[in-house]
């Protein structure tokens, strides 16, 4: 595999179920049969109105750009991950990988990362 950084943000987050798109949002997924956000603990507010949600999460970035093409890359990543019984929430964008694991995972998560040879930061 090619391994580049996996920087682990600081930021909470929250996964939820939607009635739509929500401002602030790190990502605000419409797949036709439900809205799904993710966005910073911090940033939902009293207006902020969720079907359902689960907070407590980390984001984690790998830094470096994935071709389209790439194959293998998040089975390989959430594989290793779920060999040590971490759950994950997958994000894709145009060139970056995002996986979001529970904030007690972390330590683990950094561990599993490191040994499939990540910089780990």
């Amino acid at each position: 595999m090619t391994c580049g950084a996996a920087v682990f943000g600081d930021d909470e987050y929250i996964v939820a179920k939607s009635n739509g798109q929500v401002d602030l949002a790190f990502a605000n997924i419409d797949d036709g049969r439900e809205h799904t956000v993710v966005m910073r603990k911090r940033d939902v507010d009293a207006k902020s109105r969720f079907v359902a949600f689960e907070a407590g999460y980390r984001v984690i970035t790998f830094d470096m750009t994935l071709p389209l093409n790439t194959v293998g890359f998040i089975a390989e990543v959430s594989g290793a991950l779920a060999a040590e019984r971490i759950p994950v929430f997958v994000l894709s964008s145009y060139s970056t990988d995002h996986i979001l694991v529970k904030g007690g995972d972390v330590p683990n998560a950094k561990k599993t990362l490191m040994r499939l040879g990540f910089d780990v930061r």
